[in-house]
C-alpha cells in the first residue's frame, strides 16, 4: 500500500464513521499529513458545526504549515452555514490537497480547487480513489443529482423469493448475522420506511439495537470478514468491516399511510422520532373518532404529514424527506410499497438477504403490475455477493446514473 492508498483509506475511514450525522451536508473525512507522518484527523460534524477540514486544521494547529491535505471530497468555498473551508486550508498554509472527487453542488463543482490553485496552494486530484469516495459520498451526490434522498432496498427472503409466509409469518427468515449487518446499517441511515401494514402486523421498532446481538454474532464480522464474488463494495465493505465504528443511533421512523392504533402504545410511537405520510382525507374523516385523539395535535406538531389527493404518495415522500434535509433512506417496508418506490423510480440500491430456506408460497419480495417485457426490466449493475451467517447476501445499484 502507498502512502497516498494510506491517508486516503484513514480520511475515508474518517468520513464513513460520520455518515448519518452530517445530513444534509456530505459525510467528509480529512487527514493531515507531515514528512509522511499523519499529524491529525477530522470528519464533518453535525450540520451547522464544523467540516472535516477544518476539525482537522484545528487540530493540526501550526503544524498543518507547509503540510498536505488529503480530503474525501472538494473543500467548499462558499458561505453556508459556515465559513468556506477553502480559507481555512489557505489560512493554515496548507502546501499540497489531495482530493478524489469534484463536489457537484453547484456552490462548489471546481471552485473549491480553481480558489486553492489560485491562492497557491497545489491541488491534485486523485481519481484512482474515486470509486471509494464516491461509494462513501453516495447518499449526498444522490441529494444533489437527482433532488432526492438516496433510497436502499433492504429485504430478507426464502431461496424461493418469499419474505413471508401465507399467514404474515417471516420471523425470522434471516440470520442473525444478517439482522447484526441492518442494524449497522441503520445507524447510518436518516430514516426507514414501512407501509402501515407492517407497522400493524409487525409493531417493529425500526430502531438501531446492536447491543442487544449476543457476542457471537456482535464479533462475526471481526472473526470472519465477509469475502466478496463481483464487486467488493466499498461502502458495505466497512458496513460489514471490523473496524465499524460508527455510533448506535436510529433513524427517524417513517410510516407511509396512518397505522391503526394511533394511541400512541406501539414500538412505531416509542418516541418523538417518526413521521407518519397519510392521505388529506383519511385522516381529516378520523379527526373527530374514539382512539385518534392525538391526531390533530401530531399534525400540528409535524409528526403526521398530510398527503393532497392529487399527489403522487412516493414522489411527495421524497420531496417533503428531501426538505427536512434526509441524505439516506432504508426501505423496509412490504412488497407493495417496494413495488410503489420502484415504479416511481426512487430505489437506488438493493440489500438482499437470500436464506436457504423454501417457502412454497407467500408474500413476495415485490407485488406490483411488472413489466411485460423482459427489455424494460431495471438492471442491476455492480455486484457483491457474499455469505453472511447462513444467507447469502447480494447487493447491486439500479443502472440509471453512472456518476454514482
Amino acid at each position: 500500500m502507498n502512502d497516498h492508498s494510506k491517508f486516503f483509506n484513514l480520511a475515508l475511514d474518517r468520513a464513513f464513521s460520520q455518515i448519518g450525522i452530517t445530513s444534509p451536508n456530505p459525510a467528509v473525512g480529512a487527514v493531515v499529513v507531515k514528512d509522511g507522518v499523519v499529524i491529525s484527523e477530522g470528519g464533518t460534524q453535525v450540520c451547522g458545526g464544523n467540516h472535516a477540514e477544518v476539525c482537522a486544521l484545528n487540530a493540526a494547529g501550526d503544524a498543518a504549515h507547509g503540510a498536505d491535505l488529503y480530503v474525501t471530497l472538494e473543500p467548499c468555498c462558499h458561505h453556508g452555514k459556515t465559513p468556506p473551508c477553502t480559507d481555512a486550508i489557505i489560512k493554515a498554509g496548507i502546501a499540497r490537497v489531495f482530493v478524489p472527487l469534484e463536489d457537484p453542488n453547484p456552490c462548489v463543482a471546481g471552485k473549491g480547487i480553481s480558489a486553492l490553485r489560485a491562492a497557491g496552494v497545489e491541488v491534485f486530484l486523485c481519481e484512482e480513489f474515486c470509486p471509494d469516495a464516491v461509494a462513501v459520498t453516495r447518499p449526498f451526490l444522490s441529494r444533489i443529482l437527482s433532488g432526492r434522498p438516496h433510497v436502499i432496498h433492504k429485504a430478507a427472503f426464502t431461496a424461493d423469493g418469499f419474505t413471508a409466509t401465507n399467514v404474515g409469518d417471516s420471523k425470522w427468515i434471516s440470520s442473525p448475522q444478517s439482522r447484526y449487518l441492518v442494524h449497522r446499517l441503520r445507524a447510518m441511515c436518516d430514516a426507514v420506511i414501512v407501509g402501515k401494514g407492517t407497522v400493524d402486523a409487525d409493531n417493529p421498532s425500526l430502531s438501531c439495537r446492536l447491543s442487544s446481538f449476543p457476542a457471537d454474532v456482535a464479533n462475526y464480522f471481526s472473526a470472519q470478514p465477509l469475502s466478496f464474488s463481483g464487486i467488493r463494495d466499498p461502502f458495505l465493505s466497512r458496513v460489514a468491516g471490523e473496524s465499524f465504528r460508527n455510533a448506535e443511533r436510529s433513524p427517524l421512523r417513517v410510516s407511509i399511510g396512518l397505522p391503526s392504533d394511533c394511541s400512541g402504545k406501539s414500538n412505531f410511537f416509542a418516541d418523538g422520532n417518526y413521521c407518519i405520510f397519510a392521505k388529506q382525507n383519511t385522516v381529516m374523516d378520523l379527526y373527530d373518532a374514539e382512539g385518534y385523539e392525538l391526531l390533530p395535535s401530531l399534525v400540528e406538531k409535524g409528526n403526521i404529514v398530510l398527503i393532497p389527493e392529487c399527489e403522487n404518495t412516493v414522489e411527495f415522500v421524497m420531496e417533503i424527506l428531501y426538505e427536512r434535509g434526509i441524505n439516506l433512506i432504508l426501505l423496509e417496508g412490504g412488497s407493495t410499497l417496494a413495488s410503489s418506490f420502484l415504479q416511481a423510480g426512487c430505489i437506488d440500491e438493493f440489500l438482499y438477504f437470500i436464506a436457504p430456506k423454501i417457502a412454497g408460497g407467500g408474500k413476495p419480495v415485490i407485488k406490483g403490475a411488472g413489466n411485460l417485457s423482459i427489455s424494460d426490466l431495471l438492471e442491476i449493475s455492480d455486484l457483491s455477493i457474499a455469505l453472511c451467517g447462513s444467507d447469502v447476501l447480494y447487493h447491486g445499484y439500479a443502472l440509471r446514473d453512472r456518476r454514482l
